[in-house]
């Protein structure tokens, strides 16, 4: 409902959050379980496509969504209109590779409009290597509690640099707290990549 309402909106892209279900389907849910939006607390990568299905994600927000049902990326990837973006972060690891290339494939939409993003410099590493025209940009978190597991706290951007090339990255995708100016813009394109900037919500 959410991802309609934008295109009809007239916005330029959508992102979503992903994770790989228990039998292998990618399914668009932002939490790891589906306790706060579904009243279900299990992991999202401990159950079946046919489980997810069966719950109800939209009454914990509204009665008008309720019976809205988890998406798949298929489900999604139709909605993109013509010469509109979609940015999927991966919340899972290099394991769902595969089947978004299965995915993404099947859709019919260009590389440009599945976008990947992800704190987890293994899938930016796995993405580039088998769909090397997808973009893939490293996302990087300030703190801990927005920063997944695997991403190290508090690396210098010098550090970081090298380690997004080394993952063949086209870019950071960096919290806009993290003291982003024009020496840091100057930086990262410097070093040919791409800096983007989450989540701004006032000018």
């Amino acid at each position: 409902a959410s991802i309609n309402l934008a295109w009809e909106r007239g916005a330029d892209a959508v992102e979503i959050d992903v994770y790989l279900s228990a039998d292998g389907r990618i399914v668009a849910m932002h939490d790891g379980t589906t306790k706060r939006t579904a009243g279900v607390d299990r992991k999202i990568g401990d159950q079946t496509l046919q489980e997810l299905k069966a719950l109800d994600a939209g009454k914990w927000k509204h009665p008008r969504f309720a019976g809205e049902r988890i998406p798949t990326l298929e489900e999604i990837l139709k909605t993109v209109p013509d010469g509109r973006r979609m940015f999927i972060e991966v919340k899972c690891g290099p394991e769902i590779v595969e089947e978004f290339q299965r995915v993404c494939r099947r859709s019919g939409k260009s590389p440009w409009q599945t976008t990947v993003i992800s704190f987890n410099l293994e899938v930016i590493r796995e993405v580039k290597k088998t769909m090397p025209d997808v973009p893939a940009y490293w996302v990087l978190g300030v703190t801990p509690k927005e920063a997944d597991p695997n991403e190290p706290k508090n690396v210098p951007l010098a550090e970081r640099i090298p380690a997004a090339k080394a993952a063949r990255a086209d870019g950071l995708d960096v919290n806009w707290k993290s003291g982003i100016d024009a020496d840091y813009l100057a930086t990262v394109r410097q070093a040919g990549l791409e800096l983007h900037a989450w989540t701004v919500n006032d000018a």
